[in-house]
């Protein structure tokens, strides 16, 4: 039997493998969406080899990248205001962990809001009813927020679009002159 190690969150005994996949988590843990990055970004962060400055840098502008996108389809209505705040949640999270500081409460404000309502696929569990009710609530948060989600993503994007932009654009510059 193997030996068992504690999950650095919450204490439970956890297997070693099943903390090497997690960064140390066990699972429940891993699976809370603003908690912890996903086992990719486990890996670039704090996994067995040392990293470079340049792989930090990488990682880093490949969140920003993320953020910034998820910021246009928020704004551009290709994904719903609830599962873009969930996106953006779980961005700001893992860029804390690169030190990258994003002040922008009020996808944590709208996320609180919205806990208590079913916004993904476990409203294929409700009842019509129940979804009438929890729809009429959500408009209800979604038109007090609506204004400053949209406004944080403009802000996220004038000031993360153009680095991220600018980065993409010189490294497509250098890919073309190595050709």
């Amino acid at each position: 039997m193997e030996e068992r190690v504690n999950c650095k969150n919450c204490n439970a005994s956890i297997l070693p493998r099943t903390a090497e996949r997690t960064g140390g988590l066990c699972k429940p843990c891993f699976n809370k969406p603003n908690l912890v990055p996903p086992p990719r970004v486990i890996r670039e962060f704090v996994g067995g080899k040392p990293q470079t400055a340049v792989q930090r840098e990488n990682a880093k502008r490949k969140l920003l990248r993320k953020l910034v996108a998820n910021a246009r389809n928020i704004i551009s209505n290709e994904v719903g205001v609830s599962v873009g705040v969930w996106k953006m949640e779980r961005l700001i999270r893992w860029l804390e962990t690169s030190d990258v500081i994003l002040k922008f409460p009020v996808f944590g404000d709208y996320w609180k809001s919205v806990t208590a309502i079913p916004t993904g696929k476990e409203r294929l569990y409700c009842s019509r009813e129940a979804l009438r009710r929890y729809d009429a609530d959500l408009n209800q948060i979604n038109l007090h927020y609506h204004e400053r989600i949209i406004d944080a993503c403009f802000e996220i994007i004038e000031t993360y679009g153009k680095v991220v932009d600018n980065q993409e654009a010189s490294e497509q510059e250098k890919e073309n002159a190595s050709k």
